[in-house]
């Protein structure tokens, strides 16, 4: 048997198990152009979306309002383009999981967020990226039985 296969049975076997079927996403960030560091990562994941018989989608990630630029959008689906990548969802073609423009998901995010806090699982952390610790030695939830560091809760009580 060689490789191609031996690929090929996997992938059967894969396509037939109660498995979603693959999906690759590309999210490149309109805060400038594309660089040849962006064209590997997502021509790996082109790679492995093809090799599963997926679909793949691009995501825009311009929720950096100061720095995405309607004319960095522009360059990012030419220049996506001209290397060669296809993707089956995204801004410019919807699918299944439209918007597909990060900014056009605030509403869904808001939503998310709200049923967190109504779980009781989401509360305020005060502290800046200079001082915080890496997010799970640092921040918990409630459900880890650990508490709130006290300075936070002071904070908080405060309204600061």
């Amino acid at each position: 048997m060689d490789a191609n296969t031996g690929r090929n049975a996997v992938m059967t076997q894969h396509a037939t198990r109660n498995t979603p079927p693959y999906r690759g996403r590309i999210a490149p960030s309109p805060t400038g152009y594309l660089h040849v560091g962006h064209a590997r990562t997502f021509w790996t994941a082109q790679q492995r979306t093809r090799a599963q018989n997926g679909k793949l989608s691009l995501r825009n990630e311009d929720l950096d309002r100061d720095r995405c630029k309607p004319e960095f959008v522009q360059a990012m689906y030419d220049d996506l383009r001209w290397f060669g990548f296809e993707w089956s969802e995204g801004p410019d073609c919807s699918g299944p999981f439209a918007p597909y423009s990060q900014s056009e998901r605030m509403e869904h995010y808001r939503a998310t967020l709200n049923k967190l806090f109504e779980l009781g699982v989401v509360y305020p952390c005060t502290c800046s990226r200079k001082t915080s610790k890496p997010p799970l030695l640092h921040r918990t939830l409630p459900m880890m039985k650990r508490s709130i560091p006290a300075p936070a809760v002071r904070r908080v009580t405060r309204g600061e």
